[in-house]
């Protein structure tokens, strides 16, 4: 790609390249097709039942007498299968997971805790559904308004910055506790204990921007049921 820009626009294509540590299973072991350990990430998305994902570690192997270990360990390992955890959970997961360490452990346990992130995100929007006469932009009248305001200028703030030094676990983690301790938490019970209620929805419409370059498609759908307009123009 370099030398073809190089040669056809007289340009380089890029000016930074990031590199992600080698991804190894939850036990730090190296995946691969000869351990059985290999997960495919759409298996993750769409989910995959125990036999499907059994006949799947266990077809074309390259040694013999690797099968039966093979099923054994997926067997113990998934005695369910996989449930599907969707694309936005399994990317804010890589997210969070992105350091600069050479090595990367894959965690299940974490996945499931994004797909709970996405939940979460759905049910604020939800409850917000309950409330009418909305503020058409967010306009602080007291001091949870006032807090929600400040405590959400320097997430953006720390996340950009995070961003720029290529720490997209800490950008991660950022809006990960702003969303769910300092929005959900707190922000919203203040709302419903003071019965003040119409910044809520302006003030949740920033906030799915903003989370819309880590989970995608749920924002954008959320964007589209409540503002019935995407938010990435086509």
């Amino acid at each position: 790609m370099m030398m073809m820009s190089i040669e056809f626009t007289n340009q380089i294509p890029f000016k930074d390249v990031y590199v992600t540590g080698l991804i190894r299973d939850e036990n730090g072991q190296k995946m691969s097709k000869s351990k059985g350990n290999i997960i495919d990430p759409l298996d993750l998305i769409y989910g995959i039942s125990l036999e499907d994902l059994v006949k799947k570690r266990t077809s074309n192997l390259m040694q013999d007498g690797l099968a039966e270990k093979i099923e054994k360990r997926t067997r113990k390992q998934f005695p369910n299968g996989i449930d599907s955890y969707g694309s936005d959970a399994l990317r804010m997961m890589f997210f969070s997971l992105a350091t600069h360490a050479k090595e990367i452990s894959f965690e299940m346990g974490r996945l499931k805790g994004y797909r709970n992130f996405c939940t979460k995100i759905w049910n604020a929007g939800r409850f917000i559904q309950n409330f009418e006469n909305h503020n058409e932009k967010f306009e602080p009248k007291n001091n949870a308004d006032n807090k929600i305001l400040n405590d959400f200028n320097k997430c953006k703030q720390r996340v950009e910055r995070n961003i720029e030094e290529f720490r997209l676990d800490l950008a991660m983690n950022e809006v990960y506790e702003f969303f769910w301790s300092k929005f959900c938490d707190e922000y919203l019970e203040a709302c419903k204990n003071l019965n003040e209620t119409k910044n809520l929805l302006p003030i949740y419409k920033e906030i799915l921007v903003f989370i819309h370059p880590f989970a995608p498609f749920i924002t954008e759908e959320l964007h589209t049921i409540f503002f019935n307009a995407p938010i990435i123009e086509r």
